[in-house]
């Protein structure tokens, strides 16, 4: 069975092409995760199945042996059965093509899952399974799929982000309620989003700015459904302002809209999902970061919109908050 991380991917700028097909899996939205950007570190998955990875390597996120930081790719030890790739705040999740699951880097609130909260600088099976399907890491806290359909979560829990009716942290997996119906996940900083097979989305966690799209501020320690729709195909949380697809094609944005990442145009915050761009239903991919987006359309073209400060829109010298999606001229 084909495996997939799913994670926000946070990028400034790369070919189309190569975005497109690490971005979206044509079947579910999902994404592919060959590439995994942390913070302040990055991590790529080779054809051949090696690991690389550079950047910033205080707890040993970069799975190396050490806590050196790297300014070039360095590859990760000799193995190559990698498959995917996830990178949280300071710590990395990933999966071999057998269906273990590693981890490594920081674990202050036992966010790798290894039953302890000690540093690890290089790769640790969580656990003896090998039925894992998907991960996503968040800022401290995780969370992954098994093969028959089941949810699984663990770490850092002080706003429910677990999803196990309850804020206890966890140090090693434990699976969120008894449904085997989940097909894609997406963790950030506080608080989760899921889709189920019959494509309805659901959200637990943090809520302080509606981020989980329910209508309220209302954090929630279990999985609640986002409204009553059924034709969702993919979403991306990102900082307090998630990203979202429907199966027609359409564009959703909720939660934070302090850099105008909602792209209607205000700083006003939406407690529920609301359409980008009514006329465009072409688009392919997004993904979420803490302070921008980024979306493919249809026909290959990269938009992008949010905080620029740093740059990371790739629009040149444009430093102000974008308030509409804008094409990048890739070449």
């Amino acid at each position: 069975m084909k495996r997939h991380i799913l994670r926000a991917i946070s990028v400034t700028l790369l070919p189309v092409a190569l975005l497109l097909s690490l971005a979206c899996d044509r079947d579910s939205g999902a994404s592919q995760s060959r590439i995994a950007v942390g913070s302040w570190y990055s991590l790529l998955i080779k054809p051949d199945g090696s690991l690389w990875a550079w950047g910033y390597n205080e707890y040993g996120q970069l799975g190396l042996g050490d806590t050196e930081n790297r300014n070039t790719p360095v590859q990760m030890g000799t193995a190559k059965g990698w498959e995917a790739v996830s990178a949280g705040s300071q710590y990395t999740m990933a999966l071999k093509a057998d269906g273990s699951l590693w981890a490594w880097g920081k674990n202050e609130y036992a966010q790798l899952g290894l039953g302890d909260t000690e540093n690890r600088s290089a790769p640790a099976q969580v656990g003896t399974a090998k039925d894992w399907k998907a991960v996503s890491a968040g800022d401290n806290h995780t969370v992954a799929l098994k093969t028959d359909g089941s949810l699984w979560a663990w770490g850092r829990n002080r706003y429910g982000q677990l999803g196990i009716g309850d804020t206890t942290d966890r140090n090693a997996p434990i699976q969120v309620g008894t449904a085997k119906n989940w097909k894609t996940v997406s963790a950030d900083a506080y608080y989760t989003l899921a889709l189920k097979t019959d494509g309805s989305l659901w959200a637990w966690g943090n809520n302080s700015n509606g981020q989980l799209g329910l209508g309220d501020t209302t954090d929630r320690n279990a999985p609640i459904q986002v409204g009553t729709a059924k034709n969702w195909k993919a979403v991306s949380a990102g900082g307090s302002h998630p990203v979202a697809l429907k199966a027609d094609g359409s564009l959703w944005a909720w939660g934070d809209n302090a850099l105008g990442l909602l792209c209607n145009g205000s700083r006003t915050n939406s407690t529920t999902p609301i359409c980008v761009d009514d006329n465009s239903k072409d688009w392919k991919a997004v993904s979420a970061a803490h302070i921008h987006c980024m979306a493919l359309k249809a026909d290959g073209s990269l938009w992008v919109w949010g905080g620029n400060d740093f740059g990371q829109l790739g629009l040149g010298n444009v430093l102000e908050p974008i308030l509409f999606p804008v094409q990048v001229d890739v070449r």
